[in-house]
């Protein structure tokens, strides 16, 4: 059956609801059409601006009648600005449709009838909370101008004179920094011909401390005084850190290698009775006032009572680690990104000389390390029985990146802990791969949606799962060990194990006495994971 509406036709729809990613519900003689601009209860005048079988996507152009829930944006950008998405939304109106969301995934794509959703948690401030900004460049006659996309383009760049989202220091060091630009008579970066110079603007604030780190990222070359882009910034006594990017392809992107021009390599914020260093691609929380919410929840949810190991993967500088660590018996932080693992190493000092027991590690690979924390948590309770009573592990997973969130939940699937809090990961890649598992031998115990976030604490019901591979890795690693202090001068290739278990080992005929794959051997036979973990001292 072909559908009832065509491209570029003009419709006069109702919109009833909102769908997850906040455009519109209309209905059309039972065709569904999602229309982007459009809020419940509105009556608009809507074009066609794509047809599928089942349903169509229309942009309002013009709103006849106004909902009940309409208000006036606050911001003169607005709705040309691609920042801001529901500012003419009333905000409990806002919250409310982001919890509806929660309970439809968690219904229709997990299969749950009445999941224990707890009431949304709303945001402290509805403006002027972000303590991060990235800006582009872009070439106007008058000169260069600095400011955010054009909603759904990616090619041209709207000026701004004050954004809603950042603090008025952000938007003075913003203001400013599009005035050096024109001074210096610096051309902006064409994304079409790959000409010009100036690129991004990155800003970030320590929202609790007064800090600023400014981040300037631009083509091939040095064609600014490097002295005069110091003596503008420092105009701003918050700013304390002044960095240089050079982005050599063509992809937009600001997480790049920097050089540091003034002050110091990182700014400080602080969450709760916590510092945290913050250097220009380290990842943080961009609501600092939410954040503190969220950890105190994830602590909440965790239940620790001082007894329990926990492992924060994917933990960024660790913020949510470093927050349950004065509960815990041990914490271990997985992070790939080294940037980030400097930033927190100053706090891994601190906690050490506090309380030794307690303290944040970060190894390198999550991706890789998240297969081998059964076996290094088995290998922990072997060694230390009064840890044996719990295990806990805290995962953070990344926004958006479901396959790691699919690789973290099959490793720790079967792996014999008392609670899994997930915190921070993206709802319907949470509902379809988190809560999966729930008829089986996990039970969803209680969600608290944070926007479009959810606090997913999972606990393992009574049936023991069989062995996991890392587990069996791990015993076969045992028995290699105490082999290998036997036979220390034989190659490794050369011990008498299993065809099957070698294979699984990745274990190669060979002269070199070697290591199983991807792991180091050790001086005393030990072979170890190759992202690092090492004995709790």
């Amino acid at each position: 059956m072909a559908a009832p509406v065509q491209r570029d036709q003009e419709l006069e729809l109702t919109i009833d609801s909102l769908a997850y990613g906040g455009n519109g519900v209309a209905r059309l003689d039972g065709f569904v059409v999602f229309v982007r601009r459009g809020l419940p209860g509105d009556t608009v005048r809507a074009r066609v601006t794509k047809v599928q079988r089942r349903h169509a996507e229309a942009l309002a152009t013009e709103v006849i009648a106004s909902g009940p829930q309409r208000v006036d944006a606050p911001c003169e950008h607005y709705p040309a600005c691609g920042g801001c998405r529901f500012q003419d939304l009333a905000y409990d109106a806002q919250a409310a449709a982001k919890e509806q969301w929660v309970l439809d995934s968690l219904q229709r794509l997990a299969g749950l009838g009445e999941p224990p959703l707890e009431p949304i948690l709303p945001a402290a401030s509805q403006f002027h909370y972000r303590n991060k900004m990235e800006y582009s460049f872009a070439q106007l006659e008058s000169g260069a101008t600095l400011g955010l996309h054009k909603a759904g383009r990616w090619d041209e760049v709207l000026e701004i004179e004050h954004c809603w989202l950042t603090s008025d220091l952000g938007n003075a060091i913003r203001n400013r920094m599009r005035e050096w630009a024109r001074e210096e008579k610096l051309v902006a970066y064409d994304q079409g011909t790959q000409e010009g110079y100036l690129r991004h603007l990155v800003v970030r604030e320590g929202r609790n401390t007064g800090q600023a780190l400014v981040q300037l990222v631009t083509a091939r070359g040095e064609r600014f005084d490097r002295e005069r882009l110091i003596e503008v910034l420092t105009e701003f006594p918050e700013v304390r850190s002044i960095h240089w990017s050079v982005n050599r392809g063509v992809a937009e992107v600001t997480n790049l290698p920097t050089e540091l021009l003034w002050g110091d390599e990182a700014i400080e914020e602080q969450i709760g009775e916590l510092r945290f260093r913050v250097r220009p691609n380290a990842f943080l929380q961009t609501n600092t006032e939410m954040a503190a919410q969220l950890y105190a929840l994830a602590r909440e949810f965790a239940g620790l009572t001082g007894g329990e190991t926990v492992y924060d993967l994917y933990c960024g500088i660790g913020t949510i680690g470093l927050s349950l660590a004065a509960s815990a018996l041990t914490v271990w932080g997985i992070e790939i990104s080294e940037e980030s693992v400097a930033c927190v190493q100053p706090h891994d000092a601190r906690i050490g000389r506090q309380a030794p027991r307690r303290r944040l590690r970060l190894p390198a690979r999550a991706r890789e390390a998240c297969r081998h924390v059964p076996a290094h948590a088995a290998r922990r309770v072997r060694r230390a029985p009064r840890a044996r009573a719990k295990l806990v592990t805290v995962c953070y997973l990344v926004v958006g990146v479901r396959a790691l969130q699919r690789l973290a939940v099959t490793a720790l699937r079967p792996w014999p802990v008392e609670r899994q809090p997930f915190a921070d990961v993206e709802l319907v890649p949470a509902a379809r791969d988190l809560v999966e598992p729930v008829d089986d031998t996990l039970e969803l115990r209680r969600d608290n949606p944070r926007g479009r976030e959810l606090l997913l604490p999972i606990r393992r019901q009574g049936r023991e799962p069989a062995p996991c591979r890392p587990c069996r890795l791990e015993d076969a690693r045992q028995q290699l060990r105490a082999a290998s202090l036997r036979l220390r001068r034989q190659p490794l290739a050369a011990l008498p194990v299993a065809h099957g278990l070698r294979e699984e080992l990745g274990i190669q005929r060979q002269e070199d006495p070697g290591v199983a794959a991807g792991c180091e051997l050790a001086e005393d036979g030990a072979v170890h994971p190759p992202f690092g973990f090492g004995d709790e001292v």
